[in-house]
């Protein structure tokens, strides 16, 4: 097996790419050997989707660039890598919105069996349900985080059994979201 080269296509008289590219590759060349992802090409394009498929343009590196975060389905056979984790993208209730402004958007995921939930929300109704976890992804009993809101006060989060996420205290301009737990 060989490591993935980002100069391979250069070799190959492919030398097209600009030095923002090749740097893009280069940064993608350290990540793969750091994580010890050593792949033939065709396991590359079938593990990232065809990401080291050639050409690469630079508009293609934040997919590519943020395999850690990638909205793909997760693999739980680790003989290609790290898991990577599904972010899911929750329905809001009660007037609950994202942020936005650049802001980290409401999401979900399980990374080795820990949930974590993150984002920014705003405009919702406080102790009321923002949106709820689907099963699997929700406590065995009600569970109560410290968060921060718009006023940089401590805001209360509760996430309930039932899978609910309520902003319970706090200013609802705006609420951030950044807690973990193990499921049950």
């Amino acid at each position: 097996m060989s490591d993935f080269d980002p100069n391979q296509n250069e070799r190959e008289g492919h030398s097209h790419r600009t030095q923002e590219e090749r740097r893009a590759l280069a940064l993608l060349s350290d990540l793969s050997k750091a994580l010890d992802v050593q792949h033939h090409d065709t396991s590359l394009r079938h593990t990232f989707g065809g990401a080291f498929d050639s050409p690469v343009a630079v508009s293609d590196m934040a997919s590519i660039g943020s395999i850690g975060m990638a909205d793909s389905p997760a693999r739980s056979d680790h003989s290609h890598g790290p898991e990577i984790p599904v972010w899911i993208t929750p329905t809001f209730l009660n007037s609950w919105t994202d942020f936005g402004g650049g802001t980290r958007t409401a999401r979900y995921t399980k990374i080795g069996g820990v949930v974590h939930i993150q984002g920014t929300i705003k405009s919702g109704t406080m102790t009321l349900p923002a949106f709820v976890l689907d099963v699997g992804y929700r406590p065995s009993g009600q569970m109560l985080f410290s968060q921060l809101d718009g006023l940089n006060l401590t805001g209360r989060l509760d996430v309930t059994s039932v899978g609910a996420v309520v902003p319970v205290t706090g200013n609802n301009a705006l609420f951030t979201i950044n807690c973990s737990f193990v499921p049950g």
